[in-house]
């Protein structure tokens, strides 16, 4: 059966809207494929379809391949009542940390690659997608796999930045989580000579701003099991 076909008889209605436009490929829902060439940004932004030549000089209508919209998956709207978010410690070049709340917004909706900046309107996505009801209400439990962390270079698998601390952090608190895989890799960042994240996960500060956890470690309660 197409692809194509497929998506249309289990088309997700649950989409989230943000401002930043980003340019649609293949795996994004509304992507249209080859009948639509790439177009320059500037013409795609100042119409809702295209003039284009093909290769015979023949002219045809081009949809448009940009979108502010992203749609989340059918398996958190349609097929899932509970969710157990399994994120592994790992930093993230563009977004700063691969946590508990980067790794889960990132996988829940298409359309996704414009909040992969460091920007204050990624932080702001990212925490805006996983607060939306239908992840917030079915996520009953975060596990973070500290058994192998990437502290340099990830998401991707880099040998040469791993850790091995051998943990596992089990909390309901996304931001919590997120707070102490980013103390401990900022530290073998700063023990490695490599630069600091920074600002660049400033999701996780956003994300306690709107109530989504506790970054402030006076306000954690901590259990150690060996």
């Amino acid at each position: 059966m197409p692809l194509r076909s497929t998506w249309s008889r289990i088309r997700p209605q649950k989409t989230y809207f943000n401002e930043v436009v980003g340019q649609l490929i293949w795996g994004d829902l509304d992507f249209v494929g080859k009948n639509a060439p790439l177009l320059p940004m500037d013409q795609l932004l100042n119409s809702n379809s295209e003039s284009v030549q093909d290769k015979d000089g023949q002219k045809k209508e081009s949809p448009k391949q940009i979108s502010n919209r992203s749609y989340y998956t059918t398996i958190l709207t349609q097929k899932i009542t509970k969710l157990i978010n399994i994120p592994v410690m790992s930093d993230h070049q563009r977004v700063g940390l691969n946590g508990c709340i980067a790794s889960l917004a990132l996988a829940s909706v298409d359309n996704q690659r414009r909040f992969q900046t460091p920007a204050e309107h990624s932080g702001l996505a990212l925490t805006e997608i996983v607060a939306d009801p239908v992840i917030r209400d079915k996520t009953v439990l975060h596990i973070m796999d500290g058994l192998i962390a990437q502290f340099a270079g990830g998401p991707e698998f880099v040998p040469n930045y791993t850790q091995s601390p051998g943990i596992l952090i089990l909390s309901r608190d996304p931001v919590a989580i997120d707070t102490l895989a980013l103390e401990r890799i900022e530290s073998w960042r700063r023990e490695r000579k490599v630069v600091a994240i920074g600002k660049d996960a400033n999701h996780v500060a956003q994300a306690a701003r709107s109530g989504l956890g506790t970054n402030d470690r006076d306000k954690m309660e901590i259990v150690v099991v060996k």
